[in-house]
């Protein structure tokens, strides 16, 4: 494979991390490339970026490690692998940033949940899954940890 000769460097934010694939890939809004108007370009319009990972993940057939990626409102680094047709991003790292809100306890809980949901074989190895593994039920009132499905 060549390189594109005009590899393109981005900077950007996670505005979709429901990858239907569930391969780790995000939809980012790329500062200077992407419109921040979101009515002019939605979010549902912008092209899928693929994470790179270490050498210690085979990125395929479930060996190695998964991707969890960023979050919405995440600052991740990339490049576009096309150059400048800016449609085949690729992400590598995230940049550190100070929230402008307090956590809210449903969606620490909906972490929580997720971990338990996507990463079934922890069951398998005979791992103890319920929600007092994760680190932030602790946080979570106890009349929300009763949303849960009976089977976590």
């Amino acid at each position: 494979m060549t390189p594109h000769p005009n590899m393109v460097w981005f900077q950007g934010v996670v505005e979709n991390r429901n990858d239907p694939l569930e391969l780790g890939r995000v939809k980012i809004r790329c500062l200077g490339y992407h419109t921040s108007d979101k009515s002019s370009l939605p979010t549902d319009d912008l092209p899928w970026a693929t994470p790179v990972q270490p050498i210690t993940s085979a990125a395929m057939n479930g060996i190695g490690t998964t991707p969890i990626g960023p979050v919405e409102g995440t600052w991740v680094v990339g490049f576009f692998r096309d150059g400048e047709r800016f449609q085949s991003p690729v992400y590598f790292g995230t940049l550190a940033g100070i929230p402008q809100t307090t956590a809210n306890p449903v969606q620490e809980l909906m972490v929580c949940y997720s971990i338990v949901t996507f990463y079934p074989q922890f069951k398998s190895i005979g791992f103890p899954v319920t929600f007092t593994f994760c680190p932030c039920i602790s946080r979570v009132p106890s009349t929300l940890k009763t949303m849960l499905p009976p089977t976590c």
